[in-house]
């Protein structure tokens, strides 16, 4: 799935003068141009680039450099390849013809277009990725992506055979699948971690209201003690996780499939949380 990404070079005239704000538009770009490498995505710039204000800003900027500062510049420096402005022209034409089979976007300072194809933020970027996770035809091709697009989250190996269990074919459910990994991995810890003290009930409901979906632990105690899983800690043994956290899809219906999760543990995967079953309802 790796995306070729171009630095949006009209946006890189500053908007603004505010130092916090420049500040935060340097963290947000190298945010989202370390994850990009980090997926193996592609980084490029042109000439153009060096004509803008910001990129006049950056390379003349020596008091007081942020650590963000420094990092930004060494990143366009030695990992943007150069390109002619020939290929620049076509992404813009293929994103104002919403040809989008070359899997180009780009990375933009100072735009307010709406669509995700002008990256702006960290989410922009991972929403692209969701699109063309959206576009794969099989499980195992679904399951090679699906950490770079939900990077907060962690699958446990159990995923791949549960989503054998869908009481339809993941074709049919792939849409509604995302769609539920997109909001756990973009708000539920930040609910969680807010309203925890106030209960499963606040987090449903705050849940709800932010994504739609209904989000809730089991109700029958029993049935909860069997949503347990194995999981490496860091301190290299094996903790056993109760993942009864669950959605619904609702695509036909009411129906028995449902996404089973835990919120997390510091030991396990960075804090990730957990991802345990996609699939037929867990008797």
């Amino acid at each position: 799935m790796n995306l070729s990404l171009y630095l949006e070079s009209e946006s890189f005239h500053f908007q603004s003068e505010d130092d916090n704000d420049i500040k935060q538009k340097v963290k947000d770009l190298s945010y989202i141009v370390e994850d990009a490498l980090s997926a193996g995505d592609s980084f490029y710039k042109t000439s153009l680039f060096y004509e803008s204000s910001f990129c006049l800003w950056l390379w003349t900027k020596t008091r007081g450099m942020d650590d963000e500062v420094i990092l930004l510049r060494k990143l366009i420096e030695k990992k943007a390849h150069t390109v002619e402005l020939q290929e620049y022209d076509e992404v813009k034409l293929d994103i104002e013809t919403s040809n989008f089979s070359n899997k180009r976007a780009f990375i933009s300072m100072y735009n307010d277009n709406p669509l995700i194809w002008y990256i702006t933020n960290i989410n922009k970027l991972w929403m692209v990725r969701r699109y063309y996770l959206n576009q794969v035809s099989n499980i195992d091709e679904f399951l090679k992506y699906v950490e770079i697009c939900f990077p907060n989250l962690y699958f446990h190996p159990t995923v791949r055979s549960s989503l054998r269990t869908l009481t339809h074919p993941f074709m049919d459910y792939k849409d509604e699948i995302i769609r539920h990994l997109a909001a756990i991995n973009d708000y539920f810890m930040q609910i969680f971690t807010e309203y925890e003290g106030q209960g499963y009930r606040a987090i449903k409901d705050q849940f709800r209201l932010k994504t739609g979906i209904d989000c809730a632990p089991e109700t029958d105690r029993d049935v909860a003690r069997r949503r347990e899983y194995y999981f490496d800690t860091v301190e290299g043994r094996k903790e056993k996780v109760r993942c009864e956290l669950h959605t619904k899809f609702s695509t036909f219906g009411k129906n028995k499939d449902r996404l089973y999760f835990h919120q997390g543990k510091e030991n396990i995967q960075n804090g990730k949380i957990l991802i345990a079953h996609i699939g037929d309802h867990l008797q």
